[in-house]
């Protein structure tokens, strides 16, 4: 019993050594840096997933495309959903 007991804690003991799901090192260069009225988001890029789509984006936002443009719909660790940059006033697409 001491035995399954003392295994039972090294191991859990092992849990807590293991590394953060944020263990990797970040690359400025790949995030998107998003700030708004209600905070800060913070998005990822992975270039060696989408590297055109990556580097288009990347364009856009230094050229200032999607300053003043609202959001839709934000859900936490899954969408932020925007609209057309053509049309930042709220109007139709």
């Amino acid at each position: 019993m001491i035995r399954k007991l003392s295994a039972a804690l090294f191991a859990f003991g092992l849990l807590g050594a293991a590394p953060a799901p944020d263990w990797r090192p970040l690359d400025p260069e790949n995030l998107l840096v998003i700030d708004t009225t209600k905070g800060r988001i913070i998005v990822e890029m992975a270039p060696d997933m989408a590297p055109q789509s990556v580097a288009r984006v990347k364009l856009l936002a230094r050229e200032g495309v999607y300053d003043g443009l609202q959001f839709h719909r934000v859900i936490e660790g899954f969408v932020n959903q925007t609209g057309n940059p053509n049309n930042k006033d709220g109007g139709v697409s």
